[in-house]
């Protein structure tokens, strides 16, 4: 009876060795090398596991923040709803950038929402970016990189929080975007 037990400790002691966490070291502090088990099943595992994460593949292997004003664009990529930088809302939209300046903010229960003071739609003709992820980042700062199918056009956006502008870059030149400025229905 004694041997059974002893063979049962060790074989579970084994067993949790081998699904066990390791420490992944980023700076001065560690993540998780995987989802804990018990958290990784059903719906919740598929959305840990299987969801795609829009960040450029020289960044996929490294920590990605995921309580920042551009989570969304992590998660949900060209489909990301608004991101707000402050005072700017930067929102990837299927045919380009759209850059909004809120001039009152609201909260419904739900989320943020404004009423609009103006944007700017930046996009060309053709021009449909396939993604849009997060191709560099610092605590403050945003670079999203939204290519088209073709690999000929593409829009990089630097943004950060607590500034009020936005830099764009295009590819392959200037000439080949457009922008559109909306004003709000009381302005006009």
């Amino acid at each position: 009876m004694k041997k059974i037990l002893l063979c049962l400790f060790c074989g579970l002691a084994w067993i949790s060795q081998v699904s066990a966490q390791t420490a992944v070291p980023a700076g001065a502090g560690s993540y998780a090398s995987f989802p804990p088990v018990a958290q990784a099943t059903g719906q919740t595992g598929d959305f840990i596991n299987k969801r795609p994460i829009y960040v450029a593949d020289n960044k996929r292997n490294l920590p990605v923040p995921t309580n920042d004003w551009w989570t969304d664009l992590v998660v949900n990529g060209k489909n990301a709803g608004s991101l707000w930088a402050y005072p700017l809302v930067l929102d990837p939209d299927p045919r380009g950038l759209k850059l909004f300046f809120p001039t009152k903010l609201f909260s419904q229960g739900t989320g943020m929402n404004m009423d609009y003071g103006g944007g700017i739609t930046i996009g060309a003709d053709g021009y449909e970016p396939t993604t849009a992820v997060a191709k560099e980042w610092t605590d403050w700062g945003l670079v999203i990189s939204m290519p088209d199918s073709s690999g000929e056009k593409n829009m990089e956006v630097t943004s950060a929080h607590g500034v009020p502008f936005t830099w764009v870059e295009t590819k392959p030149t200037r000439r080949a975007f457009r922008s559109r400025l909306t004003f709000p229905e009381r302005c006009m």
